[in-house]
């Protein structure tokens, strides 16, 4: 879309437009393109495509904090309007509840963006489907350290937006307490559509699908870097952990080291086959978090008895491997807390006083050296 935008540029525009940028070329290739435009090239894509500019992976995080504020501030507009012209009508309730959950997630990520300590940078947003929204709390681009958190199931842009946020917020801080001296910038990377239920998150189908945008991602950001990134890391809560697993998997992701808190799993049953160190795969679980429900006995008793008789078919697939906080699978086991309710033992890697959390942000913070292990 913005290279027929480019080739159907007017010629006697008072600003020319920018020079195509080259097709199937990747972030560095995106970086180098974005580099080699003048000012007024840049603002005249940003004017006139800022959805292309916002979602270009290699494009500076600046850069596309501009694009992404308007393309929220149009969508509020559009769905505002579209909401109106609903209610003066007849029907469309259900629409109409739809379009007010929307503007509600979208009104939820404008306050989050008002903030100034640290300063946040709107990396993609997105109201198709569930929705979609990346934020960086801090520049990426000139951050020491950088750290990605991909959320779990019911992560979408109109519910759990906040508290998605607000787990960021609590890893980035904790890799502050880490290291003072060193600044990490912690981005919350709901770029995919996550499962909205037990059934569908017992699929690795969208985290299938989410593999070359997260590979992408990850790519931008050293990219879009103002020099090296000092520690580069990845960490997965919950069906984000399996997100985080294929991708690794299949095609790479970069990252100095990846963390799984309270994983059902990560696409496969030992750390090799993650193409990664060992020693810089990091997994925490509690003693009683529900995803430990995901024995293989309770999966076999579903796919034979419940499965088959509720839904009509045999499960394609339910949960995602081996458990990567068991020793079995070669990796590094973190300590985390337990909680007597197996889901906020689930919920409760970001609870102050949590090793759990303090661990994460060792890592972050380039001091894995400091965590607690069991």
């Amino acid at each position: 879309e913005l290279s027929a935008l480019l080739r159907a540029a007017p010629a006697a525009s008072t600003t020319a437009p920018p020079p195509v940028c080259p097709p199937a070329t990747g972030p560095a290739a995106v970086r180098l393109w974005w580099g080699g435009l003048t000012p007024a090239q840049r603002q005249w894509l940003l004017d006139r495509a800022p959805e292309q500019v916002g979602a270009l992976d290699g494009v500076p995080a600046a850069d596309r904090d501009l694009a992404n504020r308007a393309v929220l501030r149009h969508e509020q507009d559009r769905l505002t309007a579209l909401r109106d012209v609903l209610a003066a009508g007849e029907g469309g309730d259900r629409e109409r509840e739809r379009i007010e959950r929307r503007l509600a997630g979208l009104a939820v990520l404008a306050q989050r963006l008002g903030g100034t300590d640290p300063r946040p940078y709107l990396l993609g947003v997105d109201t198709a489907g569930d929705g979609r929204a990346i934020v960086a709390l801090g520049d990426p681009d000139r951050a020491d350290n950088v750290m990605t958190f991909v959320p779990g199931m019911n992560s979408r842009l109109d519910g759990g937006l906040g508290t998605a946020l607000d787990r960021t917020a609590a890893m980035g801080e904790a890799a502050l307490r880490a290291d003072p001296a060193r600044s990490t910038s912690a981005v919350l990377w709901l770029g995919y559509d996550a499962p909205d239920t037990l059934w569908e998150a017992a699929s690795a189908r969208w985290a299938t699908e989410s593999r070359h945008d997260l590979h992408d991602f990850q790519e931008g950001l050293a990219a879009s870097h103002e020099g090296a990134i000092g520690q580069q890391t990845l960490v997965g809560h919950s069906y984000g952990a399996l997100v985080i697993g294929e991708t690794a998997r299949d095609v790479g992701v970069r990252a100095d080291d990846l963390v799984f808190l309270g994983a059902p799993g990560v696409g496969v049953d030992h750390v090799a086959d993650l193409h990664v160190d060992p020693a810089t795969v990091w997994a925490a679980s509690a003693d009683n978090d529900i995803v430990g429900l995901a024995a293989p006995s309770v999966r076999q008793y579903l796919l034979e008895q419940i499965w088959p008789r509720y839904m009509g078919d045999p499960m394609p697939d339910l949960w995602h491997g081996r458990n990567p906080a068991h020793e079995g699978f070669g990796g590094q086991v973190l300590e985390a807390a337990n909680d007597p309710n197996p889901i906020d033992a689930h919920l409760g890697y970001w609870k102050d006083g949590n090793p759990a959390l303090t661990n994460v942000g060792m890592i972050a913070a380039g001091h894995d050296d400091h965590t607690t292990h069991l």
